[in-house]
C-alpha cells in the first residue's frame, strides 16, 4: 500500500501487522496515522493470524473497492520501545562486531 511500510512483529510477540513507517507526503501521514503502531484490524476485519501478503493484499483490495479504508490500529506501551525486528537485527550487528574484534590481526612484515 502506498504511503505505508509494513512489517510483521517476530512470532513470539504474536506475529501482529506492524506499520513500521508512514511515507511524508502520503494520504497516511496527512490523515495522521502514525508509525510504529500494531495494525489490528483493515475493515473491521481482524489481521490475526495473517501473513505480510494478506495484509498487504488487504489494504490494496479495500482501497480499490471502495472511497475509504478504515485502519484499526493499536499503539504499544512504548512506542519508543525497539520492535523485536530491530532487537534481533541489533544483536545480528553486535554479534559480528564482536566476532570481527576477536579475530586474529595478521601482521605484515616489511619486504627488505
Amino acid at each position: 500500500p502506498r504511503g505505508l511500510v509494513l512489517a510483521m512483529d517476530s512470532a513470539e510477540s504474536g506475529g501482529r501487522a506492524v506499520i513500521y513507517a508512514v511515507r511524508p507526503n502520503s494520504f497516511a501521514h496527512t490523515v495522521g496515522l502514525p508509525s510504529n503502531t500494531f495494525l489490528t484490524a483493515i475493515d473491521g476485519k481482524s489481521t490475526s493470524g495473517y501473513t505480510l501478503d494478506d495484509v498487504q493484499r488487504g489494504i490494496s483490495d479495500a482501497v480499490t473497492s471502495k472511497d475509504y479504508v478504515m485502519l484499526e490500529i493499536a499503539v504499544p506501551a512504548d512506542p519508543n520501545a525497539p520492535s523485536a525486528a530491530e532487537s534481533a537485527a541489533e544483536a545480528v550487528v553486535a554479534s559480528s562486531e564482536a566476532e570481527l574484534s576477536a579475530a586474529p590481526v595478521a601482521s605484515a612484515q616489511g619486504c627488505s
